[in-house]
């Protein structure tokens, strides 16, 4: 299980989750300057899926990270289950 704290803000994290055009997401998108949550786009999905944050990643954790979204007991898989059900319901 990675845990990603990430407060610094000059580090790199990459997106790990599946792409979502509404929100400007796409796998393996980077940002430089930490977990964005003052993206624009982002700022409201942060509110509604408190574990969003795991789904972004330093790039040297990258591989673990993704091994860990097909595994049930993690935190990464979690978000993910957690990020799809916010979703479906903002589309409904």
């Amino acid at each position: 299980m990675i845990m990603v704290m990430n407060k610094v803000k000059n580090k790199a994290t990459t997106y790990i989750g599946p792409t979502i055009l509404k929100y400007g997401l796409f796998n393996n998108k980077t940002f430089k300057g930490g977990i964005p949550y003052n993206y624009p786009p982002l700022k409201g999905l942060f509110e509604k899926c408190s574990l969003l944050k795991m789904l972004f990643v330093e790039p040297k954790n990258l591989s673990l990270a993704k091994k860990n979204l097909q595994k049930k007991a993690t935190l990464e898989y979690q978000a993910l289950m957690q990020l799809i059900k916010t979703i479906k319901e903002a589309n409904d």
